[in-house]
């Protein structure tokens, strides 16, 4: 048609729709325009046009065509629908809401209009109104598993737990692999059980459809996870396992209530993917442990007792390894696992085979510190033994040949950070699994998840900000900040090479490609001689000698009008952790993994109601890294929101605000109705005070320099 009439409208419309379709935006866009030309009052030639322009990102342009189409027709519902998801991308929040209040104002059935406007009115912060609209938009069309996902969302931020968990739930049910719907039951679940109305059915249909992801962090289900088993096996029945006498577990473990327990699909699941926060739990585990080398050792389990076992050895490999070898053990168990060492590498450079005697080993010891553990991950086994072969073997081994190639700038030559950077080489920390999956967005639309959008509206977009994550530990943090800031280019410093191994091992497997790591110390940075328009350390100057001197070291580093996240320790929410330190501190005890074990028997043995026992309920406590970092450390300093306060101001920065759940937002406003964008650093002072456990964390906010 078009060779026949270049300027025929239709076809021009047509064919630009279809090259759209087709991933040609540009020249779409250009023949709609030609379209438009000849046929200006094509109402759906402007509404095609936005489409694509919205498209190719062009956002003000895209709302500027839908615009028009309504002035040709309007009573044109897909261009009303159109402008108003663009404008709530562009953050004009009350004209989006507008327009969809005017659609479902004129089609109170459109189910989608009422999810939209659900959206918008939760980005304004208009919570409570989001729950209506997203209950309006079920009522008209109950198939919407996203308006089931973000109403459960919602009625989290409000507190409303209850409704969170039976809204995810039938999100669930309806979608068990929508990947947002695993994500936000998994955010909820973080470190609570369920509530005891939920179907404890469904619950564990959940449960295990979101521990089989590797696109979140699994550990935020072991709470939950955990609850669901002990409802079915109280504390007790475990407890009452756990001091039989060791052949008579041993026995157990093969055929009895106690094997049908170890098989169940949701402690599989939840040994191989998380790390057990449930001392009744880890007391079977251990005592299991225990009694089966042993049982081994003299001649109680032979090879076809130890291999029908090894249903739940593995996971409970698997679980030794990811807490370090933090379970206490007795001399016994060393002597027979050092004999088990040594019968089993007698075949390492060889062909043995791989049997349920390397499962077991693995309960004790990590399989790459084997000889010939490279030839050995290597041989083909049982069908346990490649992911065994993995984690322990192919995964450490590859962390060892990483860290020779970190590259590191300048000398750690102060003396606290030569003894932090010790204690990480030998005991990197968080030894992470899963990450949550993020779509890039705009630095601005990120921040703005945080912080109040109002402090946002005149700051300047930073298409392709410098992201500097100063002290970055295993990765975690970095990783995640490369992932979510679109355009961004990451530097990842830290002390430790074992800690970066391990980073770059991660990001390697997720394909993130825009993050370099770096050896280095925080305060030798000016040395790099380069500036960040972003610049986050959480976790790390606490563990400085003077952490206003690192603090002052990065705000020169900052781009001016650029952005700093800080995350430090709470004096008064680590009051119990501070107990802890005191009564490890009086035993004497340091560093090494015997030490680490001791701590955490000691404290076990404190009373319950003690205030230094609390530290059992941290998630820190259950791997041999996270007992280090969290009551062993070699340097630790806690702050008050008035010494924050003075640093603040000292260097000039904006306070823009904390880090934290909207529920906890939402009841600081309450109490402190006079700062509308929570950043009164006086006010969470006083809501700190009434609420001691409101930065159990830490403090971790987000701040501005001043523009140039």
């Amino acid at each position: 048609m078009l060779a026949a009439n270049p300027d025929q409208p239709d076809a021009n419309h047509l064919l630009g729709v279809l090259l759209d379709q087709t991933g040609r935006g540009e020249a779409g866009a250009e023949l709609i325009r030609r379209a438009l030309t000849a046929a200006p009052d094509n109402a759906d030639a402007h509404c095609n046009l936005g489409r694509v322009l919205e498209g190719l990102d062009q956002l003000e342009a895209a709302a500027g065509c839908y615009e028009t189409a309504l002035s040709k027709r309007p009573d044109f519902e897909q261009a009303r629908f159109n402008l108003a998801s663009v404008l709530r991308r562009l953050g004009r929040l009350d004209e989006s809401i507008a327009a969809y209040r005017r659609l479902v104002a004129g089609a109170p059935g459109q189910a989608a209009a009422h999810f939209n406007l659900g959206n918008a009115l939760k980005a304004a912060g208009q919570i409570d109104e989001s729950i209506e609209s997203y209950r309006r938009a079920l009522a008209a069309d109950d198939s919407l598993v996203m308006a089931r996902v973000n109403l459960g969302n919602a009625l989290r931020d409000t507190g409303d737990l209850t409704g969170a968990t039976d809204a995810l739930l039938g999100a669930l049910v309806r979608a068990p692999d929508n990947a947002v719907a695993c994500m936000s039951f998994a955010l909820l679940l973080r470190g609570r059980v369920v509530g005891p109305g939920a179907d404890p059915a469904l619950v564990r249909h959940a449960l295990l459809a979101c521990l089989g992801r590797d696109d979140l962090e699994q550990q935020d289900l072991a709470t939950a996870a955990t609850s669901v088993l002990l409802a079915t096996v109280p504390a007790e029945v475990l407890t009452a396992w756990s001091e039989l006498d060791s052949r008579s577990l041993a026995a157990a473990a093969i055929q009895s209530p106690l094997a049908d327990f170890l098989a169940d699909p949701l402690l599989v699941a939840l040994a191989s993917r998380t790390i057990v926060m449930e001392p009744a739990v880890e007391r079977l585990l251990c005592r299991l442990r225990r009694s089966v080398l042993l049982a081994r050792a003299d001649g109680r389990v032979g090879p076809a007792g130890l291999e029908s076992m090894s249903v739940w050895l593995t996971p409970l490999a698997l679980q030794c390894y990811r807490t370090e070898y933090v379970y206490a053990e007795t001399p016994a168990e060393s002597k027979a696992v050092a004999e088990l060492i040594a019968e089993i590498s007698e075949n390492s450079e060889g062909v043995g085979p791989i049997d349920a005697r390397w499962a077991l080993c693995a309960c004790y010891r990590p399989l790459h510190e084997l000889r010939g553990a490279t030839m050995t991950a290597r041989r083909d086994g049982p069908s346990w033994w490649a992911e065994l072969a993995r984690v322990q073997i192919e995964e450490p081994l590859r962390e060892r040949a990483l860290a020779a190639d970190v590259v590191c700038y300048g000398e750690i030559k102060h003396d606290v950070s030569a003894a932090v950077r010790a204690q990480y080489e030998e005991n990197p920390y968080p030894r992470w699994l899963g990450l949550y999956d993020a779509r890039p967005a705009p630095l601005l639309d990120c921040l703005a998840l945080d912080v109040d959008p109002v402090l946002l509206a005149d700051a300047p977009r930073i298409e392709n900000p410098r992201v500097l994550i100063a002290g970055c530990g295993t990765g975690l943090h970095a990783i995640s900040s490369a992932r979510q800031y679109a355009g961004a280019q990451v530097l990842a410093i830290d002390l430790s090479r074992s800690s970066l191994a391990y980073g770059m091992r991660r990001a390697a497997e997720l394909g993130v490609e825009n993050i370099d790591f770096m050896q280095g110390d925080l305060l030798n940075l000016a040395e790099l001689g380069r500036r960040f328009d972003v610049i986050e350390s959480v976790g790390v100057l606490h563990h400085l000698e003077d952490p206003a001197a690192g603090w002052r070291v990065l705000n020169d580093l900052l781009t001016p009008g650029g952005y700093m996240k800080i995350g430090l320790y709470s004096e008064l929410a680590r009051r119990h952790i501070v107990a802890a330190r005191a009564l490890v501190a009086e035993l004497g005890l340091q560093g090494s993994l015997d030490d680490i074990r001791a701590c955490r028997q000691a404290l076990l043995a404190r009373p319950e109601d003690s205030l230094e026992r609390r530290v059992v309920a941290s998630d820190d406590f259950y791997s041999a890294s996270g007992v280090r970092d969290l009551l062993l450390h070699v340097q630790e300093q806690r702050l008050d929101l008035e010494r924050i306060a003075g640093l603040i101001a000292e260097f000039g920065l904006q306070m823009l605000g904390f880090v934290l759940d909207e529920s906890v937002r939402r009841a600081y406003r309450a109490g402190e109705p006079g700062d509308a964008t929570a950043t009164s650093l006086a006010g969470w002072a006083r809501f700190e005070a009434a609420n001691p456990d409101t930065f159990g964390q830490m403090y971790q906010f987000w701040l501005r320099s001043n523009p140039a």
